[in-house]
């Protein structure tokens, strides 16, 4: 079965961490083969490059590495761990930085940030936000300038999960709750100009982005009905490419022995007929 997985930045392949392996597979979308790319059995979130060249991972152990995604070479360690699982939620697109997410508990689980400098200038994690952030959290694509903005789901309200946009640190302080009537597992567009989610019925929904001449979020659209996420993975199970314009899900299927993929095509037709 699949767990968290992203499409590359080209979107020519997918890198997936299976489950219960827990180790990184990475498919070819055109041709339909798969390579694997991780023998640990350990792996806890994963992330491309921003040139798509490696895939940063992390582990139980709160270990992070790297390896070239086409397979060759050995894993390289990044940082060593202090036995606290740490998850690699996002490679900045100027290359520079790692959105990750620590402690221990399942996928939905709230959980620490932090940021780690991939040059190692800065010596270790430097925090970000502190106990609150559950399922996949996402830099804003900044192109080749420093990450201005991540957005984040969390229960901090009491009630249902919502979706959030913060300004990272050294950048004009704000944050700004995306979602009106719950929210999960956040993921931009390429270009920056929406922001996708999950309500806590499975609907997919969008959000336009306005960054000039101030950070703006517009009104929520919800677009279609998402698959049904396997057991315990609810938040994860989803990406959209690099368009926008197709959904790939980890899709639950009951008495199927494995959990196949699903994606979402012209969902605009879809909303034609609501």
């Amino acid at each position: 079965m699949l767990g968290a997985h992203r499409f590359s930045p080209d979107g020519k392949f997918l890198a997936g961490v299976m489950v219960p392996t827990f180790d990184i597979w990475v498919l070819d979308v055109e041709r339909g083969s798969r390579s694997r790319l991780t023998f640990s059995g350990a792996v806890r979130g994963m992330a491309w490059s921003p040139d798509g060249t490696r895939i940063a991972y992390g582990n139980v152990n709160g270990d992070i590495y790297w390896k070239l995604a086409n397979g060759a070479g050995k894993d390289e360690l990044m940082l060593r761990g202090d036995g606290v699982p740490v998850l690699v939620y996002d490679w900045s697109s100027d290359g520079r930085v790692l959105l990750l997410g620590k402690g221990v508990g399942g996928p939905v689980a709230p959980r620490s940030l932090y940021t780690f400098e991939v040059s190692g200038s800065a010596g270790g994690l430097a925090p970000l936000l502190q106990s609150r952030a559950t399922g996949a959290v996402q830099f804003f694509p900044s192109g080749k300038d420093s990450p201005r903005w991540f957005a984040y789901s969390t229960n901090e309200s009491g009630a249902a999960d919502e979706v959030y946009v913060q300004a990272m640190p050294g950048q004009q302080p704000g944050k700004w709750q995306a979602s009106t009537a719950s929210g999960a597992a956040p993921h931009w567009r390429a270009d920056g100009r929406e922001l996708f989610y999950l309500t806590s019925d499975g609907t997919m929904t969008a959000v336009d982005v306005r960054t000039s001449p101030a950070f703006q979020l517009g009104v929520p659209r919800r677009l279609f009905k998402a698959p049904a996420a396997p057991p315990g993975n609810p938040s994860a199970a989803w990406d959209v490419s690099v368009d926008g314009k197709k959904f790939l899900f980890t899709a639950a299927i009951e008495g199927a022995t494995d959990v196949p993929i699903e994606v979402t095509v012209n969902w605009q037709e879809l909303l034609k007929t609501k």
